[in-house]
């Protein structure tokens, strides 16, 4: 079947039968060495040890715990639309 056999896969299939897709994210190198050694040390890939990680605390939790904004704003810019008219170029 053709569409089986895309060049784009979202989702793969993890050893017990359930899907699997793509997570990124930026971290500090601190976090990512954190991470890293943690799963090294547990001996298994960092995606696993993200995805025990993230299991471990919704069980014990019922969710993930929320977390402050990285940068709260400080101040507000105040700028009247009526004083700064947009013209075409």
């Amino acid at each position: 079947m053709i569409d089986s056999m895309s060049g784009i896969r979202t989702r793969r299939r993890q050893p017990g039968g359930g899907d699997m897709v793509l997570l990124q994210a930026r971290v500090s190198p601190t976090a990512h060495e954190i991470v890293k050694d943690a799963a090294t040390k547990s001996g298994v890939s960092i995606a696993y040890y993200v995805e025990a990680l993230v299991q471990q605390l919704v069980a014990e939790h019922g969710a993930l715990p929320q977390i402050p904004r990285p940068r709260p704003q400080k101040e507000t810019l105040d700028i009247d639309i009526e004083e700064a008219p947009i013209s075409a170029a």
